[in-house]
């Protein structure tokens, strides 16, 4: 981030910090500024994190399947596992869900 950048955002906090004071006063200001920070740094990460993945050969999605079966398997529930149900737990359609399988099927990165 530039200096440029890193300024205009500083200036955007400190209107948001306003507004939330005059919004209602007994806003603590430290809280405030504490979650403000640590949503910028969660952002950061994640955008990191998507850089990292996409350098991997997979997109952001992908890897969330991924790491879902992952998951799903380490606690045993590998054999409930079926595109419709992850596809109910991640928040897509289960067409988008089949083809996310589809192609790590492709890659040679699950089975069914």
């Amino acid at each position: 981030m530039s200096r440029k950048s890193w300024q205009k955002d500083k200036e955007k906090r400190q209107k948001w910090m306003q507004f939330m004071q005059e919004f209602n006063p007994q806003i603590d200001p430290q809280t405030i500024r504490l979650m403000d920070e640590l949503g910028y740094v969660s952002r950061a990460i994640y955008h990191m994190g998507g850089q990292s993945v996409e350098e991997a050969g997979l997109s952001f999605a992908q890897y969330r399947v991924l790491m879902h079966l992952f998951f799903a398997e380490q606690m045993g529930e590998r054999a409930e596992l079926n595109p419709s149900e992850i596809s109910d737990r991640q928040g897509v359609s289960r067409n988008t869900m089949s083809s996310f399988i589809r192609n790590l099927e492709e890659e040679g990165l699950v089975e069914r």
